[in-house]
C-alpha cells in the first residue's frame, strides 16, 4: 500500500489472520444508520481487539434529543469473527444484555436486535431489511503516515432502501 485511494467497490481482498500488525491494531466495524424525517437509529458492533462494542443510538429529531447506550466487553481480539467482505458473512452478536444480527438473506441485509437494558432498562428492539438501490459503494484506502504498510480500509454503503421498524419504550417506528 503506497497511496491512498478510493473505488466504487472493494478492490483489496481483506482477510483478518493475514495482518502482520500487532492484534491490538486490528479494529473491525460493522455499523448501520438508517434516518427518516422524525427519528433514526445507528446500530454498531465493533471489534476494536482490545475491546468490542455493541451500541444503539436513537435519534428523535421531533424534540432533538438522542439516546445512546452500549455494553463493552474487554479483549475481544477477534473472537466475534467479523465478516471479512460485506457481500457476505454475517455479524452475529448473543451477548446476555443485547443480540445484534446483521444477516445477509434474499438479496437484503437484514438487521434483528433486541436490547433489553437500552435506556436504563426501558429497552428495544427491532427488525430493519435493507436493500441496495445501486451496486455503487465508496471504499477508501488510507495509509498511516508513519507506516507505510498500515492503513485504513473502508467501505460505504450508502443509500440502501430500509424497510421495518424499531420500538423503544414509547412508541414503535416504522422505517
Amino acid at each position: 500500500m503506497a497511496k491512498k485511494g478510493w473505488a466504487k467497490n472493494l478492490l483489496l481482498n481483506y482477510k483478518r489472520s493475514d495482518i502482520k500488525a500487532s492484534p491490538l491494531r486490528i479494529k473491525e466495524w460493522d455499523y448501520y444508520c438508517i434516518l427518516q424525517k422524525d427519528y433514526g437509529i445507528a446500530l454498531t458492533v465493533a471489534d476494536n481487539s482490545y475491546m468490542a462494542l455493541y451500541a444503539i443510538n436513537v435519534y428523535d429529531f421531533t424534540t432533538n434529543k438522542e439516546i445512546t447506550d452500549m455494553v463493552m466487553v474487554p479483549f475481544t481480539m477477534g473472537k466475534l469473527h467479523m465478516p471479512e467482505h460485506s457481500a457476505h458473512g454475517d455479524t452475529v452478536v448473543n451477548h446476555k444484555k443485547v443480540q445484534m444480527h446483521f444477516t445477509h438473506k434474499n438479496g437484503k441485509r437484514v438487521l434483528d436486535f433486541n436490547f433489553p437494558e437500552f435506556n436504563k432498562g426501558k429497552g428495544i428492539k427491532g427488525h430493519i431489511e435493507l436493500e441496495a438501490l445501486n451496486k455503487d459503494s465508496m471504499v477508501i484506502a488510507t495509509p498511516w503516515k508513519e507506516d507505510k504498510l498500515a492503513f485504513y480500509y473502508n467501505q460505504k454503503i450508502n443509500c440502501l432502501a430500509a424497510n421495518g421498524e424499531f420500538c423503544f419504550w414509547w412508541k414503535g417506528i416504522y422505517v
